[in-house]
């Protein structure tokens, strides 16, 4: 995915963080949008805001996305990065009748952007982001 990161151009120096491009510049080459200045006419870069402004393309790796997984899978899954035992410990730790233990407990189907997993990783301390990443590619590979 290319997004751009707006920067002034003296000093050199980003500002914030790479996104789409406004509106009024889209269309434009990668070589204009680079020195707005020497580009578009000063009535135009004025009246947009954008003196002494350029954007540069940045490519930004597409978000992964995991295959929604079975009990079996996600178990073995967790299991695999050895973190099994911490997510059990956390959903046990919640109220018997807390959706996330439930959803732990008794689900069968488990995807990777469910806020109840979110909710439970960040119960468990020990489990990060990249421990559920690898539980989900690990457990795909186990067959349902």
């Amino acid at each position: 995915m290319i997004l751009y990161q707006q920067r002034t151009l003296v000093p050199a120096a980003d500002v914030g963080v790479p996104g789409l491009l406004p509106r009024p510049l889209r269309g434009l080459s990668d070589a204009s949008l680079a020195d707005l200045p020497a580009a578009l006419n000063a009535e135009a870069i004025t009246e947009l805001g954008l003196e002494n402004t350029g954007y540069l393309p940045v490519d930004v790796p597409d978000p992964l996305v995991f295959a929604p997984l079975s009990r079996t899978q996600f178990v073995m899954g967790l299991k695999s990065v050895n973190r099994l035992a911490a997510m059990r410990t956390a959903a046990n730790a919640l109220p018997a009748d807390d959706e996330v233990q439930i959803y732990f407990k008794e689900g069968h189907r488990f995807t990777r952007a469910d806020p109840r997993l979110e909710t439970l990783r960040v119960a468990a301390a020990t489990v990060t982001d990249n421990h559920l990443d690898n539980a989900f590619v690990a457990g795909a590979l186990v067959l349902p």
